[in-house]
């Protein structure tokens, strides 16, 4: 039987992994109802009995800075970053709360450690898109659709970040393979490629 070492983190047990769910859940409900005291409370709570859920810490960064509380979330995130220095998740959180270049240091820290981690691709396709120019990120958004199997679509968020940039380039090149209301992963076509 293989042992788990002594300094990974435990997953939480089949009811907690519904009850961080539930508390993700609530949430949501939460914030439709425009109440942020709740939603923080809920999210802090998923936090705690699953301290790896990304989409908790996530949409507790986006709570914060949404509600004008930036420092809080980058004081939390340095807390983390010193917690777990060779963390993905970590250095991932972390460029969510910088800007320019410390934003991309945090994220090919967080690909060095693992190369694969869908979060932080993701976190790159959209930092080319605002900082490279629109279509920039198209690469690194497939690879984190395909990593991230559950999550909302990365390359159609970057497609609509360029369409909104005003890049009718982009829009026309993508139009026959991708729309925002698709929700398929299918990979696409070598002409798509070609394209680019």
């Amino acid at each position: 039987m293989r042992r788990r070492p002594l300094f990974a983190p435990r997953r939480p047990e089949a009811p907690a992994r519904g009850r961080v769910q539930c508390c993700y859940h609530s949430a949501d409900d939460a914030l439709s109802r425009g109440r942020a005291d709740e939603c923080e409370s809920y999210l802090r709570e998923a936090i705690e009995i699953d301290p790896s859920f990304v989409r908790a810490r996530r949409r507790l960064q986006d709570l914060q800075i949404a509600t004008f509380r930036r420092e809080e979330a980058l004081a939390e995130a340095e807390i983390e970053l010193a917690r777990h220095p060779d963390s993905p998740q970590a250095n991932y959180l972390m460029s969510r709360v910088r800007d320019g270049v410390a934003r991309l240091a945090s994220l090919q820290r967080a690909l060095e450690l693992d190369p694969w981690y869908g979060w932080a691709r993701m976190g790159l396709a959209n930092y080319r898109e605002d900082f490279v120019g629109p279509g920039e990120g198209l690469a690194y958004a497939r690879e984190s659709a395909a990593l991230l199997p559950g999550e909302p679509d990365p390359l159609l968020s970057v497609i609509r970040s360029a369409r909104n940039a005003g890049t009718r380039m982009v829009g026309k090149r993508f139009s026959s393979t991708a729309s925002p209301a698709s929700t398929t992963r299918s990979p696409p076509s070598e002409s798509w490629r070609s394209a680019i």
